[in-house]
């Protein structure tokens, strides 16, 4: 998820150099997502860019059948779709800590049930949730994206429980700065 620019997009790209097939999601960013799957696919693998709003279930439940009907069950889900805003605690209002809550929790709730779920019919699969390192350790003028990151941990430790049954593995990922393409700006 949220792979049409930066961190996701290198991911994804990394994904087919290795040989995957890989759906780039986005929301806003599907300029980036359709280039990327372009990229991708020089690479000898199917690639598709595919758009939704994590926060809508209609719209995730689509884009992971669409997904699944174009490049076959996924096997990896790699949450990193997030939505952050760098401001001061004391300055921000409950209106700017929704978006942030909505994408970066909800989000990640709705496509990691939906995909879940049919991993679990196959009896297997493996979930990557990707975190800020201002989830773990807290950040000055990021405390709304520090306190949403830092439920990927419990997520994790959740997932991991509740369906290593299933055969399913669940890894949460810690990152400080990685340099992408957004990296200089």
């Amino acid at each position: 998820t949220g792979a049409g620019q930066g961190l996701g997009r290198a991911l994804g790209l990394g994904f087919a150099r290795e040989g995957a097939h890989v759906a780039f999601h986005y929301n806003s960013s599907g300029e980036g997502a359709r280039e990327a799957a372009v990229e991708a696919a020089e690479l000898g693998v199917e690639a598709i860019a595919v758009g939704g709003d994590l926060r809508d279930a209609a719209a995730v439940a689509a884009l992971v059948e669409r997904v699944e009907t174009e490049l076959g069950p996924i096997d990896t889900l790699v949450n990193n779709a997030a939505a952050t805003k760098v401001q001061r605690f004391l300055d921000s209002t409950p209106q700017d800590w929704g978006p942030q809550i909505d994408v970066t929790v909800t989000g990640t709730l709705q496509v990691t049930h939906a995909v879940a779920k049919r991993m679990a019919g196959r009896k297997a699969g493996s979930i990557v949730n990707l975190m800020g390192d201002s989830g773990r350790v807290g950040e000055s003028g990021l405390l709304v994206t520090a306190t949403a990151r830092s439920t990927t941990v419990g997520l994790t430790r959740s997932l991991a429980k509740e369906l290593a049954r299933f055969g399913i593995r669940a890894n949460a990922v810690s990152l400080a700065l990685v340099r992408t393409d957004n990296f200089d700006a």
